[in-house]
């Protein structure tokens, strides 16, 4: 199949989201999650930097980093947001509040101190626009995306049909110039599989 075949999120819509959910549904428990946890502590660190009273993860999944925010900083209240319902509801089971929605066009009903956009810039064929579209729900923002590719300012995948577009840290540093500024930039390495992660901190002003 050639990559014009290949849909994207702006033609699927929350489709795509329901669709990985119900792939996951009878797996997501066993995933071994070490892969993210050098992305995630990093993610800690800000938060204790920050020090937040209420926080936002978009594009939730399953609820795993706000179970990881609920242990080790009780005291912060922590949203979540998906396009998946059964991810939705799947998390309500387990008492955490989060709500389905369309970030692309969903107004916020509250500003958080803290938002997460954890490696889902990828799934938008714009990821300058989408950053704008988050950094309206927060004071500050937490970007992480994937890097496989050190060459191109975006490189382009098609996996299990659907669009992937990976953007450079020079994405990353354009989106903080354009709604407040960036506190702070690393990228992790994963000591699996070898994925590294570009990790933005960014103040919305």
């Amino acid at each position: 199949m050639s990559i014009d075949n290949y849909k994207t999120v702006k033609e699927l819509g929350l489709y795509i989201f329901e669709q990985e959910a119900q792939q996951q549904l009878y797996t997501h428990e066993s995933q071994n999650y070490s892969l993210y946890e050098p992305r995630f502590n990093q993610m800690m660190k800000w938060t204790q930097l920050i020090k937040p009273k209420i926080v936002l993860d978009i594009f939730s999944s399953w609820g795993y980093f706000i179970k990881c925010l609920n242990e080790q900083f009780p005291s912060i209240i922590a949203h979540g947001l998906d396009g998946s319902l059964t991810k939705v509801e799947y998390c309500s089971n387990k008492e955490q509040t989060v709500i389905q929605g369309d970030i692309r066009t969903m107004e916020p009903t509250q500003v958080y101190d803290l938002v997460y956009f954890s490696d889902n810039l990828i799934y938008f064929p714009d990821p300058i626009y989408i950053g704008q579209k988050v950094a309206k729900w927060g004071k500050y923002v937490i970007f992480t995306t994937p890097l496989y590719s050190n060459e191109d300012d975006v490189q382009v995948l098609a996996i299990d049909g659907l669009l992937q577009s990976y953007p450079q840290p020079e994405t990353l540093f354009e989106i903080a110039s354009l709604i407040g500024k960036m506190v702070e930039y690393t990228t992790i390495m994963s000591p699996t599989f070898g994925v590294r992660w570009a990790c933005s901190l960014i103040e919305v002003l």
